[in-house]
């Protein structure tokens, strides 16, 4: 386990050493994204916003994909989604919310953009509206 952890730690510094702080900013001058680059590639914690400077994603980057838990949030400021990644590909869980943070849909995906397994609907005051089954051929 100690083994493992140390690992994960040394990639992650691997990945952002030696890199340069990035940011864009949209035409109206707000900024769009923030974090950092190493040989052109995207590393470490991104940050994007929406242009009314609300906080559009948060995540990260290794070697330009993007890995682990991303959040993402509305325009209006409320948490929209959260999406795992792996190697720059949906895997594991992803559940998107409405706009009063109660849970919307909840369900899996395993290297794509394809769904697998059990998914889940909910109406807006968290009664379950729909369970369905994917597999792994598609919808």
């Amino acid at each position: 386990m100690k083994s493992m952890l140390f690992l994960l730690i040394a990639l992650v510094s691997l990945n952002t050493s030696f890199s340069q702080k990035y940011k864009s900013h949209y035409d109206n001058g707000q900024l769009k994204e923030k974090g950092k680059l190493k040989d052109g590639k995207k590393v470490g914690i991104w940050e994007a916003f929406h242009e009314n400077s609300e906080l559009f994603s948060f995540g990260e980057y290794v070697y330009g994909l993007k890995m682990g838990e991303w959040i993402y949030n509305s325009a209006a400021g409320h948490k929209d989604s959260i999406v795992n990644y792996a190697s720059g590909k949906k895997n594991g869980s992803w559940i998107s919310f409405y706009s009063n943070e109660s849970m919307k849909d909840s369900g899996g995906y395993k290297f794509s953009d394809d769904k697998i397994g059990v998914w889940k609907s909910f109406f807006e005051n968290g009664n379950l509206k729909l369970v369905g089954e994917y597999s792994i051929l598609g919808n």
